[in-house]
């Protein structure tokens, strides 16, 4: 630190204009600290400058400007270092050190078994150390900032020098648990990786259609209204959408049946052609083909039976003018569809 203060001494007096010399001490004395400094630094590289200071500072800590230098990937000297100064670098740094951290409290529970456990117990504490381990690795997996790399390794180290560890307590203790099936692979998650307003037009469109009925055009036309909603919000005050903001809004789809199909909640539902008129519903039928509904020309509801029938058009080049779709399908079962994606352990 003394080095670089006399550095800044040595520099700090300028030579001034002309103009300004004449308030100022003489020029012999000032030019010739000037070219005193300058005879002791020309020679000297800002590497070697550094390195000196190093070198004849004991305690690099109370160098404010040392702590802030590191090398990169190229042992080139910056300012900062760069896991530090990115947010999702950082991110990743403490969630491998929550993971290390777990590693160790597993190694602990290991290291304490001892002759006074019985075999059901270690069986247990193997056994809740091999799933929690699992666990770990899955966390793993999901980092993957290429800063961390080095941290990832040696978090996975710990855990192999674990599971070897867990495998020789294996060899005299043998796992006698059920069979456990672990089909996560095979499991879906149609919200993993959305933006929250992605997840709420979600919501929003599948509860208006499964718990309040909502005929399908209803539930669509949520939807649509719903991203145009999204988008005027976004380009308010003549702003344009970002990257991110244009990918919410196209992982909203216009169609409800899409949306249900994604979850696997496209239960079947009958369509009934609705008079124009007076409203009443009309059942389908289907004489030819299941997915081929035909319904009467005229709508045949009477207000009373003393009355004609109501006569009023209901299909426009062979379909309805109007419908409505009835599911005849409860909250449960659409829960019970859903749960059929659920992970099973």
């Amino acid at each position: 630190m003394a080095l670089y203060k006399e550095l800044l001494a040595g520099l700090k007096d300028e030579i001034l204009p002309s103009s300004a010399r004449s308030n100022s001490q003489p020029t012999s004395t000032r030019e010739a600290r000037t070219r005193a400094s300058a005879d002791k630094y020309k020679n000297l590289s800002v590497k070697s400058m550094l390195k000196d200071t190093v070198a004849s500072n004991s305690s690099p800590e109370e160098d404010s400007l040392e702590s802030l230098l590191s090398h990169d990937a190229q042992g080139r000297l910056q300012f900062g270092d760069p896991k530090k100064r990115h947010k999702r670098t950082t991110q990743a740094l403490t969630t491998i050190s929550a993971i290390t951290e777990a590693t160790r409290g597993l190694q602990a529970q290991i290291e304490a078994i001892s002759s006074s456990h019985t075999s059901a117990e270690i069986n247990a504490i193997l056994c809740t150390v091999e799933d929690s381990s699992e666990a770990l690795r899955r966390h793993i997996s999901s980092v993957t900032r290429t800063a961390v790399s080095e941290e990832v390794k040696e978090a996975r180290a710990m855990l192999d020098l674990l599971d070897q560890t867990v495998g020789t307590w294996r060899v005299e203790y043998p796992d006698s648990s059920p069979v456990k099936i672990d089909n996560r692979k095979y499991f879906f998650d149609p919200g993993e990786g959305k933006n929250a307003p992605t997840l709420i037009a979600y919501s929003i469109g599948l509860v208006s259609r499964i718990f309040e009925r909502t005929a399908q055009h209803g539930a669509s036309l949520t939807l649509k209204l719903l991203k145009l909603f999204g988008y005027f919000m976004a380009v308010l005050g003549n702003q344009e959408l970002n990257p991110e903001q244009e990918a919410t809004l196209a992982a909203i789809p216009e169609s409800i049946e899409t949306l249900e199909r994604k979850f696997n909640l496209d239960i079947d539902c009958v369509p009934y052609a609705v008079c124009p008129n007076c409203g009443y519903t009309h059942p389908p039928s289907y004489p030819n083909d299941p997915s081929h509904p035909v319904y009467p020309t005229v709508c045949s509801e009477r207000k009373a039976v003393s009355e004609e029938p109501c006569g009023t058009p209901l299909l426009l080049h062979g379909k309805p003018l109007k419908t409505f779709c009835q599911v005849h399908a409860s909250g449960l079962h659409f829960a019970a569809r859903y749960s059929e994606d659920l992970p099973l352990l």
